[in-house]
């Protein structure tokens, strides 16, 4: 019985009585969905569905990737799937191939920006690899750069993955099988392989001050 859990962490409201503040993708709020709002709390007022949840918020994080890279000066930006360990095979790595996704970008002329605006790429504040691909390219002036990139926002699918493991045993009527997390995460977590290929940076003393 999941009525006592659904009262706590569910709010339920009226739609006559929905604040004018909230905000929803195209074509909802729809009557008896449920939504989940935004992680960030600057737009606590952003809700999505439940359904597409993990997968609208890897498109914004995707469009943040790449807003991130061009201000750094990205020239090229290639994003391969990368197999689970259960399906490692030809026909799995051919799959992959053909989800790959490659963006070239004309060198730009003006020159490249010697920080990042945090408000302006709120993402990079929970991304430790992208904070390192930033810290080399501006520190460093790193040409490329290679690091993994997955669905899981914040850490809260596998924090809820755990969740499912505790709540399901104390419940009579259901049964996950002993590798429901590798099956959960295959499906789920689709990592990727990120490779960004960067323009040369002009010397410090070239960039105004």
């Amino acid at each position: 019985n999941l009525r006592h859990w659904s009262n706590h962490l569910v709010g339920y409201i009226h739609a006559d009585e929905m604040p004018d503040n909230l905000m929803f993708p195209l074509g909802h709020p729809v009557r008896g969905k449920t939504y989940r709002r935004h992680p960030f709390k600057t737009r606590w007022n952003s809700y999505f569905p439940v359904t597409d949840y993990f997968s609208l918020l890897y498109e914004e994080r995707e469009r943040a990737l790449l807003a991130l890279v061009g201000d750094l000066g990205a020239t090229k930006i290639t994003m391969t799937a990368i197999p689970s360990t259960s399906e490692i095979d030809c026909q799995a790595a051919m799959a992959a191939q053909l989800r790959q996704k490659v963006f070239s970008y004309p060198k730009s002329n003006h020159p490249l920006t010697t920080s990042i605006d945090l408000q302006r790429h709120p993402w990079l504040a929970g991304e430790s690899a992208w904070q390192e691909m930033v810290r080399e390219r501006l520190e460093r002036r790193a040409l490329s750069a290679q690091f993994e990139f997955d669905s899981d926002v914040m850490g809260m699918l596998k924090a809820q993955l755990k969740m499912i493991g505790q709540l399901v045993p104390g419940l009579s009527s259901m049964q996950l099988p002993d590798n429901y997390e590798e099956q959960m995460r295959s499906q789920v977590l689709n990592t990727r392989q990120i490779k960004v290929e960067f323009c040369e940076m002009r010397p410090a003393s070239a960039l105004p001050q």
